[in-house]
């Protein structure tokens, strides 16, 4: 315990006769009792020690107050009113213990209820902005299900705590465990109109071969990734580095029984990849960035192939 209640009046009625020597040592035999919330040791020498009684007259105080106020069971020197607000102390951390655990199991239910909601909405082409509340996306699904929100959805179990909560909207079927690009690679779209049918989802060479077939750059001289960088000083050949070893890892045949990862838009898949450094090929050296071991091998490999 850091703390217990002190009641000054039950206090200095049971202790008015003891002397200073005496009164001094109480306190410290409480403290040391609630300070571990457990019996005071049997042998009275070990008490002594604990509460620093060095002279002959402070250990004669200790043994006064301990044959006063205390009493001896076989685990040690028991205070019955340390026992019992001890007690009260422990039922009520175990009553806070139970609520913090209620709340993350209401949380948790929230969060599976939204994720729900917001996958179900999916389906039917509606793409609402994360920050929705789950009232307002169990209102829009009424709508497109012509008032029934509970098709498709777990009726919610709880109270949401939890409105503002992040929903999962990947864009595919996760494939491998504890990938990155796994991982949702889309910002929060804005609404979308009821029912507009979802973008196809490719592969990176067939989204490469559709940027190229359409006369564009797989990363715009204008795309926020490069303000991205800017801002935060990575330079530019790290950049250039990190897009060769994301091609050069999201193009190859995947391994078997795998199958290749798709996206609708592989270029927010890159820049969620360089904002959290997924490949990780650098690391911040002070104020400069600086390549790692894998940056520096994949350095090597692209100038020993020419890309």
């Amino acid at each position: 315990m850091n703390y217990f209640e002190l009641h000054i009046g039950d206090l200095t009625e049971a202790t008015a006769h003891l002397t200073m020597l005496e009164d001094g040592a109480y306190g410290r035999l409480l403290r040391k009792y609630y300070a571990t919330e457990k019996p005071l040791p049997a042998d009275i020498k070990t008490v002594q020690r604990l509460v620093g009684a060095r002279s002959d007259e402070e250990r004669v105080a200790v043994e006064v107050v301990l044959d006063e106020f205390f009493t001896l069971q076989s685990d040690g020197w028991h205070q019955e009113r340390c026992d019992a607000e001890i007690a009260v102390f422990h039922e009520k951390q175990q009553g806070r213990e139970d609520k913090r655990e209620g709340a993350k199991e209401r949380q948790r239910r929230a969060r599976e209820r939204r994720a729900s909601l917001f996958e179900t909405l999916r389906g039917h082409g509606v793409v609402p902005p994360w920050s929705t509340t789950t009232a307002e996306l169990e209102t829009q699904l009424s709508r497109v299900t012509g008032g029934d929100a509970s098709q498709g959805v777990t009726q919610p179990v709880t109270r949401d705590d939890t409105a503002t909560q992040t929903p999962d909207t990947r864009l595919q079927t996760p494939v491998g465990v504890g990938d990155p690009a796994e991982q949702d690679a889309s910002p929060s779209p804005q609404m979308s109109k009821p029912r507009k049918p979802r973008a196809r989802e490719l592969t990176l060479s067939q989204w490469l071969a559709e940027v190229k077939a359409q006369g564009k750059q797989p990363v715009p001289s204008d795309d926020p990734i490069l303000v991205y960088a800017r801002d935060v000083a990575l330079p530019h050949e790290f950049l250039h580095l990190a897009w060769v070893e994301f091609k050069a890892r999201y193009t190859a045949e995947p391994a078997s029984g795998s199958k290749p990862k798709t996206y609708a838009n592989w270029l927010v898949v890159f820049r969620r990849a360089v904002r959290e450094n997924w490949l990780k090929l650098w690391y911040l050296d002070g104020q400069q960035y600086a390549l790692t071991t894998a940056g520096q091998q994949a350095q090597r490999a692209h100038q020993e192939s020419g890309k």
